[in-house]
């Protein structure tokens, strides 16, 4: 195998050019709640966090202090006033999760803010460009669980979510399309998108009718394939009536819906999506199809923020499809396990969570993902242990300990200690599963156990199978289950670790030095 040579280059926004020794450049990379986008959001937090990225590019420089303003107005901001909160010089050397601690702050109101750093050497920074952020409704009382994020409709009619940024809808052209016959076209896209088509057609001269079709294969005709089985590739069929003459139509799916508790479905003044790669149209011979668009419901994405390069073609494609599908997949402004069942699940989403890092500098979709999955869980052993590994990323990644101070508690019992033997170990046979353990995890089904790997496939009668994986009954390689099970004790040693380290990081020095002494019980049992 020939060598291959890799350029890996992250950066947190658009790289920094060289310049002068005349102190540090303006802050750039402003975050609200770690948001990077605030205008396109609501703040339910009275005193929301802001964070910035400290722009010297010299070896070994350092912010030494802040200043921080917040204004009720952008003019003031400009005349460098912050009639909420003017911080003063903050000798500090930290910029990611600074407290609002000014007057306090309106709900329903927009507020801007900006920021200036000082360097070892004392020089003061430009400030840098000012950012808006909305404020919303503060009180909890009606959501559904802690943090819940709601759709709120601003006053021109536009929709925004609470402390999340929202996916919006792409115009994509194909990059090929092709008239098989008359009234016969066949659209490929490129690649899959969650989204729905948008085609103009010239004709017919009376009403009649189309067939839509939408997959995520495609047949050796160039068809979209129709027969996906129990395989969850996408397809959809969509009969659509046409009006006479010339006209735009968008094609209206029916709504996603699914049995799953945890499952999430579009709000209603969104258009329902799904995924597909291919677009097929059937109409009338005398119909011309003049133009068809993928409207893809695409996560805002920095396609700067992070870059790869190597001597293999094929390893670049892994690097562009791994920075794809982490625009395409948080369709719903959270980790989902895709179209199956459109549900969170902590094991699937810290994959998503580690990725996403990866190649952007995003936050806000993993924050609130682990939120949602703190007080909704699924139902596997392991996957709740998956929730201790999530906020302990989280904390590595933005160096705000908010969630971890907010919900210790919660995050704690999803180490599940109250399951351990004597000797560390923990089972879910022993009798120790109570109503009261499973209400300390948020747990509300009844069906809480290990997983290990994969629950076993079906059988299927190989004449049947739409794929060759069908034919296999199982994915555990032969594992057998005892009330001690190693996977399930090893993800509880790793959540004691980095429950540990979240304690010492919020100066609960006791409780992390009791959890050090725990797991080192566990690595001494396994």
């Amino acid at each position: 195998m020939p060598p291959v040579f890799l350029t890996l280059l992250m950066v947190l926004a658009a790289g920094v050019p060289g310049r002068a020794d005349t102190g540090p450049g303006a802050p750039y990379g402003l975050l609200c709640e770690l948001l990077r986008d605030p205008a396109e959001a609501v703040i339910t937090d009275p005193t929301p966090e802001l964070s910035w990225i400290v722009n010297d590019d010299r070896r070994g420089a350092v912010q030494s202090a802040y200043q921080v303003l917040v204004a009720s107005s952008e003019a003031l901001l400009q005349r460098d006033e912050g009639d909420l909160w003017d911080s003063g010089k903050v000798i500090s050397g930290r910029s990611v999760g600074i407290s609002y601690a000014g007057a306090p702050l309106a709900p329903h109101t927009t507020y801007w803010w900006k920021v200036r750093t000082w360097d070892a050497e004392g020089r003061a920074s430009p400030y840098s460009a000012p950012q808006a952020f909305h404020t919303g409704a503060f009180e909890d009382e009606e959501r559904a669980f802690p943090g819940e994020s709601r759709w709120v409709q601003r006053a021109d009619g536009s929709w925004v979510l609470e402390n999340r940024q929202r996916a919006t809808y792409h115009d994509r052209q194909p990059r090929r399309l092709i008239r098989l016959g008359p009234g016969h076209y066949v659209a490929d896209f490129g690649r899959a998108a969650f989204g729905t088509l948008a085609f103009t057609v010239d004709g017919p001269t009376e009403a009649d009718s189309v067939t839509v079709y939408l997959g995520e294969r495609k047949q050796a005709d160039q068809t979209v394939h129709k027969n996906p089985g129990r395989t969850h590739i996408g397809f959809k069929q969509v009969r659509l009536a046409l009006e006479p003459g010339p006209r735009h139509y968008t094609v209206d799916l029916p709504r996603h819906r699914s049995r799953y508790p945890n499952s999430q479905v579009l709000a209603e003044h969104m258009p329902e999506v799904a995924p597909f790669r291919y677009a097929e149209i059937v109409a009338p011979p005398a119909v011309t199809v003049e133009q068809m668009v993928q409207q893809a419901l695409l996560y805002p994405f920095d396609e700067s923020a992070a870059n790869f390069r190597s001597s293999n073609a094929a390893l670049d494609r892994v690097w562009g499809l791994c920075r794809y599908t982490l625009r395409a997949t948080p369709f719903l402004s959270l980790y989902l396990d895709g179209n199956r069942e459109r549900m969170p699940y902590e094991a699937d989403a810290y994959i998503q969570q580690l990725g996403h890092y990866a190649v952007d500098r995003e936050h806000a979709v993993a924050r609130y993902t682990l939120n949602f999955l703190l007080f909704n869980p699924s139902w596997p052993t392991e996957w709740h242990l998956h929730t201790v590994l999530m906020a302990y990323a989280d904390y590595l990644y933005t160096g705000d300990t908010e969630f971890i101070e907010t919900y210790y508690d919660d995050l704690k019992a999803k180490t599940l200690l109250a399951l351990a033997r004597e000797d560390g170990l923990i089972s879910t046979r022993t009798g120790r599963v109570t109503d009261a353990f499973l209400a300390s995890i948020h747990y509300r089904g009844d069906d809480f156990r290990d997983i290990v790997d994969w629950p076993p496939s079906w059988e299927v009668d190989p004449e049947k199978a739409d794929y060759p994986g069908q034919r296999t009954p199982g994915e555990r390689d032969g594992y057998v289950f005892t009330p001690i099970n190693t996977v399930v004790n090893a993800f509880h040693y790793a959540a004691l670790v980095r429950m540990a380290e979240m304690a010492a990081a919020i100066g609960r020095g006791d409780e992390a030095a009791a959890l050090r002494d725990r797991a080192a019980r566990v690595k001494r049992s396994v």
